[in-house]
């Protein structure tokens, strides 16, 4: 079994319950030779995600996802801004049928940006955990092959 843990945080080893009131002679009978074979490995987890092929090209696809959809936002509101522009200056009624379509389209927008803003977290969410899951896995592997115990998460946070 290949655990894999983070460095900074605390975890308590069954061994370290042991009450050590006695010498250093008393707590070598406790040491098995088992423990001294013990391969303990470190991986920078977050650099591997972040700089990987795969992270790379996910990322600039997200980045043009982002583009696409501010250029669209930017569209929406510049034909937004004009409409308000217009009716301002004809002077047009708050409760007329153009104020109301207004409204509505300034009601559209809103949801527009708030559904486009979702969608890209939704990505961004996913596609992370993939990269995440395929990373993991790929440590697990190459742990199991080498025959490692444990994998330290050596990442600065």
């Amino acid at each position: 079994m290949v655990a894999i843990l983070p460095s900074k945080r605390a975890f308590i080893f069954p061994a370290m319950f042991l009450c050590f009131t006695g010498s250093i002679s008393q707590l070598s009978a406790f040491v098995s030779p088992a423990a001294a074979e013990t391969r303990i490995a470190t991986v920078d987890v977050a650099r591997l995600l972040n700089e990987s092929q795969e992270a790379s090209s996910k990322k600039k696809e997200l980045e043009a996802t982002t583009q696409k959809a501010k250029a669209q936002a930017e569209v929406k509101l510049k034909a937004l801004k004009a409409l308000e522009r217009k009716l301002k200056d004809a002077k047009v009624a708050a409760d007329s049928k153009e104020a109301e379509s207004f409204r509505n389209q300034a009601r559209d927008y809103e949801r527009f940006m708030k559904d486009t803003e979702e969608d890209i977290k939704k990505q961004y969410v996913k596609i992370n955990k993939q990269i995440t899951d395929k990373a993991l896995e790929r440590i697990t592997r190459y742990a199991k092959a080498n025959k490692i115990d444990l994998v330290l998460d050596k990442s600065e946070k």
